[in-house]
């Protein structure tokens, strides 16, 4: 008891804290420089850049660049980077590894699937699921209002043959009902593949697509449509479906359609 209470004893604690404080302080010294802390900077925007030109960019940040996937877009540059993770403006320590999506060079081959005998609607989302578009639907008279024939540039194509994915397949649609009326769809305010899945499913065909500039097929909204939404029912399936584009989701209604129809499929 008389020890704890002696000043060899205050001089050993003291001299004990002292070499605890500096342990943990040459502790988080000698951390700070393995982890490089405050070393951190911005991460550059490679999309829309290749590898080789990613890897310039970042040459003094020593960047780790492993491709995750690639995706074919044949509106994009062959072999750019379309997404990268770290996002683009993270803050990130040198030679972080970057995971990154490519534009394939050349696109993945698709499997046509069997689409005879299906109705128009179950033709159309088998098309989506295969990662096909419909092209050109044309209507022929049948006894079941079914898909009779498919083609690919212009001749028929038999189920399982392979395609580039995204590739148009024109379908042959049978009709038993000429007292059938066909309403034209509001696709106004819609996008791109929105827009062309309602002028399918309501059995009309794209016409001219225009797009604004700055605005394509990525980003466009329908803003105008000829012929309008509400125009006189067809009596006959197939009119062609002319759609505007903009970049911006807003824009004025009133001039967003057009009671003019445009020429139909034969």
């Amino acid at each position: 008891m008389a020890f704890l209470t002696s000043k060899v004893f205050f001089r050993h604690l003291i001299l004990a804290v002292i070499i605890f404080l500096a342990l943990v302080w040459i502790s988080m010294r000698m951390l700070s420089v393995l982890t490089r802390h405050g070393s951190e900077q911005a991460i550059p925007d490679f999309t829309g850049k290749t590898l080789e030109e990613a890897r310039e960019i970042s040459e003094d940040q020593d960047f780790e660049f492993t491709v995750m996937d690639s995706i074919y877009d044949p509106d994009a540059r062959k072999g750019s980077i379309l997404i990268q993770d770290p996002l683009p403006g993270s803050m990130v320590k040198e030679g972080r590894n970057v995971y990154v999506t490519t534009v394939a060079w050349t696109p993945e081959k698709v499997r046509v699937p069997d689409l005879r005998d299906l109705t128009l609607r179950q033709a159309l989302s088998n098309l989506h699921s295969s990662g096909l578009q419909p092209g050109k639907l044309s209507f022929i008279k049948s006894f079941d209002n079914a898909i009779q024939e498919q083609r690919y540039k212009g001749r028929s194509i038999k189920p399982g043959t392979e395609v580039s994915r995204g590739s148009s397949i024109d379908l042959v649609v049978g009709q038993n009902d000429e007292k059938q009326r066909f309403s034209v769809p509001d696709v106004i305010g819609k996008n791109r593949d929105e827009a062309l899945l309602a002028v399918f499913m309501a059995s009309f065909n794209i016409g001219r697509e225009y797009f604004e500039s700055g605005c394509d097929k990525k980003n466009g909204i329908v803003y105008r449509q000829n012929p309008a939404a509400g125009a006189q029912p067809f009596s006959s399936p197939g009119a062609r479906i002319n759609l505007w584009y903009s970049k911006h989701k807003n824009f004025d209604e009133t001039e967003s359609s057009d009671e003019h129809v445009f020429d139909s499929i034969k």
